[in-house]
């Protein structure tokens, strides 16, 4: 146990909405910090919502960067890291 020196105010409010949520003001603050937690989690790995493809058009933007003979490399390397992608969005879905 640990001892969490806050404002006043705010020790108020916490008290005031686990009471209204049948909570304790620990079980409260553990929902809260797990809903934190979701929310920074899928903000980090969430796609913008503005651009479908948005991963595939920025790979599209390297093919070609390199010299015609490094083409068919550059090929697959978008084709892999465009799979590990779909892949990757396919398990946060």
């Amino acid at each position: 146990m640990a001892d969490l020196q806050i404002e006043n105010e705010l020790a108020a409010a916490l008290q005031q909405l686990a009471t209204n949520e049948n909570l304790s003001v620990e079980a409260l603050l553990k929902t809260l910090l797990q809903s934190y937690r979701m929310a920074k989690h899928n903000e980090l790995f969430a796609a913008p919502t503005t651009n479908e493809g948005w991963h595939e058009e920025a790979l599209d933007s390297f093919i070609g960067m390199f010299d015609d003979d490094v083409h068919e490399l550059s090929e697959s390397v978008h084709e892999s890291v465009t799979n590990a992608l779909r892949k990757k969005d396919a398990r946060l879905s």
